[in-house]
Order: C-alpha cells, then structure tokens, then sequence
C-alpha cells in the first residue's frame, strides 16, 4: 500500500512542477532558469513542513515517505538543476551557470523552517560558557554549564 500511495503522489508532483516551472518561466525572461530554483526551493520548504510534523507533531510517518518521497521527490528536480547548470556553461554564461550552481546550494538549505529543528522544550536560548543555567525549585544545588549559543535541554529542569 505504501508504495501505491508513492506512486500517486509521485504521479501528482511531476505535472505541478511542470505547471508551476510554466507558470514562473513564463513571467520572466532571463538566462536565469527561476522556475526551477522555484520548485526546489518550495520542495525543500515543504519537505521541512513535513518532517517537522512527523517528528513534533505526532504526524504519521508513513504520511511523510508517501508525501515526501513520493511529491516532494517528483515536484523537486536535481537532474533539470544539473541540465541547466552545464546548458549556461555551455552558452559561455558563466554567470548565470555560477549563480544557478550557488543558488540551488545554499537557499533550499535554508527553506525549511527553522523553528521545526527543535522541539519546543528545547527552543530557549543557553546562559554561555561563563554562566550558569538557573537552577530549577526541585533541586538547588542542581547546575549546569552549557555552551554558548548551545540549545540544551536542562536535566536539572525535570
């Protein structure tokens, strides 16, 4: 069953990219193939969505492999990225071959929402490495050093 719903979702992902690719390209004229910078950077956005559910939210996982292979894998395109990567090298449009190369690295790197990385008892910000966390009621002799900008969850807070 699981690989049907791989197959669906795959089978719905590949024509939204080609709408959507149309749709940007369309509206913009350029060496700069944005359409597909689009779809990666949205893939990875919504693949970010979607195992911070899994793993926070109590999401199905079986809902994620068939979302995540299966859409995001047919919606995202690394071989149409590398096309067009050697198309402008090619085309002497060494710029634009550079920048599509360095666009397609760091920006979907950066999609998936940072506030998903960390479950909410462990999105706090640390004391640094000269400070001390606060003790908790519980335990008053409890202390601990964490690291600067560490997020570290207190085993004295429990």
């Amino acid at each position: 069953m699981l690989v049907v719903g791989i197959a669906v979702a795959g089978a719905l992902g590949a024509p939204v990219r080609y709408v959507v690719d149309g749709l940007v390209q369309g509206r913009r004229a350029g060496v700069f193939p944005l359409g597909t910078f689009v779809i990666n950077v949205t893939g990875s956005f919504v693949l970010g969505v979607l195992t911070g559910l899994v793993l926070y939210h109590a999401f199905p996982s079986d809902s994620r492999v068939v979302l995540g292979t299966g859409f995001c894998g047919a919606y995202t395109t690394f071989s149409t990225f590398a096309y067009e990567s050697v198309r402008l090298a090619e085309e002497r449009t060494f710029g634009g071959a550079i920048q599509n190369v360095v666009s397609h690295v760091v920006v979907p790197r950066s999609a998936p929402p940072r506030a998903w990385r960390s479950p909410p008892s462990e999105r706090r910000p640390s004391w640094g490495w000269g400070r001390q966390e606060k003790p908790s009621t519980e335990s008053p002799s409890c202390t601990r050093r964490v690291p600067r900008f560490a997020i570290a969850r207190s085993a004295c807070s429990r």
